[in-house]
């Protein structure tokens, strides 16, 4: 099995940085994207949703899944039904329409073939990112304080990246 962009990313071991993402549909929107789909130039799909914000803001908490599927030309369609450049990065539908419910759909419903939490820009220009256990991606999900949320996920990230227990 080939590694996905997100292994690619986290095993560079780099600090923050661009994942690469050639488009970014967003299903909700909210000083930045709250959840929706990410592409690769290849066509290989990342799910992400919002765990939580810093406490300036300027900076969020994602969970990114790596799912299966092909979907440049699934952006491709909808980018040309909604009349969007397909140059623009960040695509924020302001209209629903039965491709975007059929791709969110599509999207929500895609096997996962790997789970990981990210602390970065809302635009993901710059982002860390680790792999996460299905516990304590739970931990996360409950956690129901943004900022709170976004400590842990932080921390939980930066302790992974460099073997020091952080309190």
């Amino acid at each position: 099995m080939s590694l996905s962009g997100l292994d690619n990313l986290f095993k560079s071991n780099m600090g923050a940085q661009d994942p690469g993402f050639s488009a970014i549909i967003s299903f909700d929107y909210y000083d930045g994207p709250e959840s929706g789909l990410a592409i690769y130039p290849q066509g290989d799909g990342v799910r992400f949703s919002s765990l939580g914000d810093s406490k300036s803001r300027l900076f969020r908490a994602f969970e990114l899944t790596s799912i299966d599927g092909f979907w440049l030309p699934k952006i491709q369609t909808l980018q040309a039904t909604i009349g969007i450049e397909p140059s623009r990065r960040i695509l924020f539908p302001t209209k629903d329409n039965e491709l975007l419910r059929e791709l969110r759909e599509n999207t929500l419903g895609a096997n996962s073939r790997g789970h990981y939490v990210s602390v970065g820009t809302p635009d993901f220009e710059r982002i860390l990112i680790s792999p996460v256990s299905s516990w304590e991606l739970k931990i996360l999900r409950e956690t129901k304080d943004s900022e709170r949320c976004f400590k842990l996920t932080h921390k939980m990230i930066k302790t992974k990246r460099t073997g020091i227990l952080l309190k």
